[in-house]
């Protein structure tokens, strides 16, 4: 029955993967809305299987359905996917690759990562001048004085909307969600839906990227190490992870940033869980959620044995069943048109805000994504974004 229910998680993760822009936060509150957890006996594993699925499976509509902006993490393809098909299956392969060697790592980096979060996580001191550290990292890294402005008036916005939504909330139910989605997703959608093009230009390499095995290990190594150094602070978006990595590489290229961004996304999921499960620490809205619902099972160290064992398996089964599928995949995805999968993604999501969030929802919504755009439309890093939560935490330890 548990191997049912593992099986099950992956299956629902991976066609909800296939589906541009849906957060796990919104899946995590739609199978509570409509009790789908009572038919799995072992709800856990079933979440924990979805949401590593989920997570894995998302990066194949991200390398199909996006455009570049200068702050992507990888270097998706818009339209004619047969013509580059053969690049995509390679750019498919690296992903799986740091998959699984930022599971591996993760799992043989947890006993240091629970010494270090044990060492620092109370050191509220420590963490205030790290989230504001960060802050002035976000701001400085422009080289003028404009675009300083410009990244400071980024950062002002978005941290006023976490102030009036997460640290004094009296008027929204679940902020979280519009917010979130509003920030992050919302801005692409809609410059995909709005732009000139007609879906059928492409960003392909201008030239061909050599990668050797020893760069695949470094760069998912150097994903992993800083993922579970970002994961001991709170409101770090595992993107800072990215850049910071970034900086230990000896020469950035695509196909590296792939593997790392793949690693990244893999070992931080276990981190995350390990996190909440043995410390009750939530860097995620689902996972508390799954707190709050008392989903999360009491765990002894055999356990955490276990699910790191179950987390293997699961990113394991779930790159095969990717890379099994790949060419139905693509094909399948290249029969419709984007444009029309991501309107019926975003009216979906927008009618998910206003059943669990009303009409105050849609509002924040709205103010959420004209704050997304800033950074696309002054081609900033998207990272600023995140003092959303960081002006709300930094102003806790005040």
């Amino acid at each position: 029955m548990f191997l049912v229910d593992v099986i099950a998680g992956i299956l629902f993760g991976f066609v909800l993967g296939l589906i541009p822009s849906l957060h796990i936060n919104l899946v995590g509150y739609l199978f509570f809305l409509f009790g789908i957890f009572i038919f799995f006996r072992n709800h856990f594993y079933f979440f924990f299987s979805l949401c590593i699925s989920q997570t894995l499976t998302s990066i194949v509509p991200s390398f199909i359905f996006y455009t570049p902006t200068h702050d992507t993490l990888i270097s998706p393809f818009i339209g004619q996917l047969e013509s580059l098909k053969i690049t995509l299956l390679e750019y498919f392969s690296l992903s799986f690759f740091g998959f699984l060697l930022g599971a591996f790592f993760a799992v043989l980096f947890l006993p240091i990562f629970y010494l270090l979060f044990v060492m620092f996580s109370d050191f509220y001191i420590l963490i205030f001048i790290v989230l504001l550290l960060v802050l002035i990292f976000l701001i400085f890294q422009e080289n003028y004085w404009q675009s300083r402005g410009l990244v400071f008036s980024i950062v002002v916005f978005s941290g006023v909307l976490g102030i009036f939504t997460l640290k004094y909330n009296f008027f929204f139910k679940e902020p979280l969600i519009p917010c979130i989605f509003g920030l992050f997703a919302f801005p692409n959608i809609l410059v995909i839906l709005f732009s000139d093009s007609k879906g059928q230009e492409k960003s392909s390499p201008s030239v061909q990227e050599i990668i050797s095995f020893k760069d695949v290990v470094n760069s998912s190594f150097l994903g992993t190490l800083f993922s579970s150094t970002i994961a001991i602070f709170p409101s770090l978006s595992p993107g800072l992870a990215m850049s910071f990595a970034s900086f230990f590489q000896k020469k950035i290229s695509s196909k590296k940033t792939i593997v790392m961004f793949s690693s990244i996304l893999s070992s931080v999921l276990l981190i995350y869980f390990f996190l909440s499960v043995v410390f009750n620490k939530h860097r995620l809205g689902f996972l508390s959620m799954l707190s709050t619902n008392q989903i999360f099972p009491k765990m002894v160290l055999s356990d955490i044995f276990f699910m790191s064992f179950v987390f293997l398996l699961v990113v394991g089964l779930t790159v095969f069943i990717i890379y099994s599928s790949i060419d139905t995949i693509i094909f399948f995805l290249n029969r419709f048109d984007k444009r029309n999968i991501l309107f019926c993604v975003s009216t979906f999501s927008i009618l998910l805000i206003f059943w669990f969030c009303g009409l105050a929802g849609v509002f924040l919504l709205l103010v959420s994504t004209a704050i997304g755009f800033l950074p696309i439309v002054y081609n900033k890093n998207r990272l600023a974004l995140m003092s959303y939560l960081i002006i709300p935490t930094v102003l806790f330890f005040v």
